[in-house]
């Protein structure tokens, strides 16, 4: 028989990409949580704050 509260547990249930995101951004907002490196041009990075703006604006995008 399966353990149904052990299970959710293990996946940490409700802690999907979006709230990961959203609870580092507001942790820890200034850490850099990205970094594109080219091998050749100029290379950028993300902190959490930045990637959470960039994810909801992509998202509210897609949704138009």
């Amino acid at each position: 028989m399966i353990d149904e509260q052990k299970l959710t547990d293990l996946q940490m249930h409700g802690q999907d990409i979006p709230w990961l995101l959203a609870h580092w951004a507001e942790a820890r907002p200034e850490h850099p949580v990205l970094v594109w490196e080219p091998g050749e041009g100029d290379g950028r990075s993300w902190t959490y704050r930045e990637l959470w703006d960039d994810v909801r604006r992509l998202a509210a995008g897609l949704t138009q």
